[in-house]
């Protein structure tokens, strides 16, 4: 199954003290760019949803915001970090003195100063985090399952647009020695200059080998085979997907250099246009 790197999941589990949200988003990107939002309370569990997403998701960048209300009358303990506050205390008085200006205002630091316990432990908010992390990530996942299955339909009509393109090249530099020789021919007729049939054929065979693209065209159908094999394969195949556009590119590019005929390199042009589109569409695959 292709998964796109596209989702969002959302989440809300309760039990008999708390009432656990949470918000589960991914973009495409290159690694696994995890990004956890916790209240402060609940930093201690940040490795815990690590591991829990890195087991669903190997690509993307995952933003997840978690917050846990008190749903009953649990006591809470206020603690002040002192001796923190004694240091700020004594540099912003330092501040005040050294510029001559009102002593600045603590109050934007009591975020760091002051800490609120809910008299909960790992072991007794944990499960329900889990729980609630774990079905944020389900929903998260089914959306970048149904995104994915579009954006295969999409990729496998221009991988297949590609493929016809690839054929029409072979069919037209197979006739392009013939096209060569008549215009060679053409040419020395104009100049009304006599040349020997056997070096005639010598130059057609020379010019012939410039332009030959069967080479890159038995490696574009190589290219074309193994990316519809692991497209099939499924995700996690982002990278190995982009990494075969990139040669299919660098064969249409190769072939686009030897064409002189103006039909082959409208088709060449066609050509690197929908490997292009190709390569964009394919950076959201997992």
């Amino acid at each position: 199954m292709i998964l796109s790197m596209t989702g969002f999941g959302r989440k809300v589990v309760e039990n008999e003290e708390y009432r656990c949200e949470v918000e589960a988003r991914s973009l495409n990107h290159r690694y696994c760019d995890i990004t956890v939002k916790l209240p402060k309370q609940l930093s201690f569990l940040e490795p815990k949803i690590r591991k829990l997403i890195q087991e669903r998701i190997s690509r993307g960048k995952i933003d997840i915001s978690i917050n846990l209300i008190s749903s009953s009358g649990t006591s809470k303990e206020v603690v002040v970090n002192y001796p923190l506050a004694q240091e700020i205390s004594k540099a912003l008085k330092s501040i005040s003195t050294r510029f001559g200006i009102r002593e600045p205002d603590i109050s934007p630091f009591l975020s760091e100063l002051i800490t609120i316990h809910n008299g909960q432990g790992e072991e007794d908010v944990w499960p329900l985090v889990e729980r609630t992390v774990y079905e944020a990530l389900n929903e998260l996942m089914a959306f970048r399952a149904s995104e994915g299955k579009a954006l295969k339909n999409d990729l496998t009509e221009t991988v297949y647009r590609i493929k016809t393109l690839v054929g029409k090249l072979e069919t037209l530099a197979a006739n392009e020695p013939n096209l060569l020789k008549k215009r060679l021919e053409e040419r020395l007729s104009e100049l009304e200059v006599g040349v020997d049939p056997q070096r005639l054929a010598q130059e057609v065979a020379i010019l012939a080998d410039r332009v030959d693209i069967k080479e890159e065209i038995v490696r574009m159908r190589s290219h074309i085979s193994q990316w519809l094999k692991v497209m099939e394969e499924g995700s996690p195949c982002g990278r190995r997907l982009d990494f075969l556009t990139q040669e299919m590119h660098r064969e249409a590019s190769t072939m686009a250099s030897k064409s002189r005929d103006a039909k082959l390199i409208a088709i060449t042009v066609e050509l690197r246009d929908e490997i292009g589109k190709l390569k964009e569409q394919v950076q959201n695959v997992e």
